[in-house]
Formats: structure tokens, C-alpha cells, sequence
């Protein structure tokens, strides 16, 4: 039961920092604000783009062809701009914040139908607790380090935590079906399941640092870096949260 002390403790760390987050509003990308966004299809200095463009927000893309994302103000006067490929994309005030408020009521629904769908699958009180706490630890740790590392709330990062919650919850199911189904020694169970989902996370991992190292798309990174982080929580949840409280449970 130490073992429940690394995650519990990650866990709660986590909630004040959402918490603090929360109280003085999150980092959110001009879809979700309201503002302009220029993205540059090429690597252009910091330097260079606040002379040109004082007060401007400048982050990149990672892999083989860096991206230059440029987030500036609502009604922000933009000038003659010598970036050579470049887009401009302009969201006003109130549809960024209704968008934000689309989003955070999408993710919340999406989590009450998933609750719902795990109760009907095990039908059992505490097994279900177990997958869903798990789930939610995934998706809480993973947004709150995404905003640590400077990744702002954005429509791509939305449907990063979409996908997290799904694929969350694949390892918690596959753990507790093993365990709570099958006729083996609980050892072999534990032993079975914990290959299982170690092969299948370790996997998707691999595919999503070789997104980051290789596209230079804003979307893609951002949903690769999210996933990444929530798939490296979920190795931390799944078998030293959710495992440790199965092993109590089937021994009681």
C-alpha cells in the first residue's frame, strides 16, 4: 500500500495547482480567448517578431520544421509583415470565450458517459471508483503540466484530453477485467494484464515522441505532447493506483 503514496501524492499536487490555475484563469490560444494568431511556416526569431510586432506572444513548434506561432490581442493594428508564408487567423472576444465554455462542458460530458459506461460494463461499486479515478488523475496531471510546460488551452489540446480520456481508461478496463474475470492465480493475473498494458502504452508512446521529433504542424504537436504526458501519468495510475487498490480489493 506504500506504493499508493506516488500517485496520491502526484494526485493532490495536482488539484492545488488546478485549483490555483483555475482561481487566476488558464493559459487559453486565441480560438479560446478571442484575439490573432499568425502562424509562420518557418522559424522566425523572438526578437524579430516582438520588434515588428511589440507585445506579441511568440512560441514554436517542435520537430524537423519549426512552426512560428504569433498570438496577438483582439483589435491589435498588425503592419506590413515580411515572414514569407504565413497564415492570420482573427477570433473575436465573445466567440472565444463561448468556445471555452464549449469546451470545458464537452470534456465534462464526455467524462460523465464514460463514468456511466464503466459502472454498466463491472456493475461493481468500487472495481468502477478505481477505472475512474484513474481516468480522471490521468486527465487532471496531464492538463495541469501541459499549462506548467506553456502549453496553452487550445482546440487541439481539447481533443488531446478527448482522446486521453478514451485511452485512459483502455489500460484500467484491460487491468480490471483480467483481474476480476479470470480464473488464474491472482499473481498470473496482475502479471498477465500489466504485459498487456505495458506493450500497448510503451507503444503509443514511441509513435507520439517520433510525432513531436518529425512534424512541425501546431495541431499535431500539441496533441502529441498531451497525449504523451497523460499516457506517461497513466503508467503511474494504472499500476500503482489502480493496481494496488485491486490487489486490496480482491484480497478482501
Amino acid at each position: 500500500m506504500k506504493l499508493l503514496l506516488i500517485p496520491v501524492s502526484i494526485l493532490a499536487v495536482s488539484l492545488v495547482l488546478l485549483a490555483g490555475m483555475a482561481e487566476r484563469g488558464f493559459e487559453r490560444s486565441v480560438e479560446l480567448t478571442g484575439g490573432t494568431q499568425i502562424t509562420v511556416y518557418d522559424y522566425v526569431p523572438k526578437e524579430k517578431v516582438e520588434k515588428i510586432l511589440p507585445g506579441a506572444s511568440v512560441r514554436y513548434t517542435t520537430g524537423l520544421k519549426r512552426t512560428t506561432i504569433i498570438e496577438l490581442p483582439p483589435d491589435y493594428e498588425i503592419p506590413e509583415l515580411d515572414f514569407g508564408d504565413y497564415t492570420v487567423r482573427t477570433v473575436g472576444p465573445a466567440l472565444g470565450e463561448k468556445f471555452f465554455e464549449q469546451a470545458k462542458t464537452a470534456l465534462m460530458v464526455a467524462f460523465l458517459f464514460m463514468g456511466l459506461l464503466i459502472f454498466a460494463i463491472f456493475r461493481s461499486p468500487l472495481p468502477s471508483f478505481y477505472v475512474i479515478l484513474a481516468a480522471a488523475a490521468d486527465i487532471v496531471e496531464a492538463f495541469v503540466t501541459s499549462q506548467l510546460l506553456g502549453i496553452k488551452f487550445s482546440l487541439p489540446v481539447l481533443a488531446a484530453l478527448l482522446l486521453l480520456i478514451g485511452y485512459s481508461v483502455d489500460t484500467d478496463i484491460l487491468l480490471t477485467t483480467r483481474v476480476l474475470r479470470s480464473s488464474e492465480p491472482v499473481k498470473e493475473r496482475f502479471r498477465g494484464a500489466l504485459k498487456t498494458g505495458l506493450t500497448m502504452t510503451l507503444t503509443t508512446i514511441g509513435v507520439l515522441v517520433a510525432l513531436l521529433l518529425v512534424s512541425g504542424s501546431q495541431v499535431l504537436t500539441e496533441i502529441a505532447a498531451v497525449l504523451l504526458l497523460g499516457l506517461l501519468f497513466d503508467l503511474v495510475n494504472t499500476w500503482l493506483l489502480n493496481a494496488v487498490l485491486l490487489k486490496w480489493y480482491v484480497k478482501r
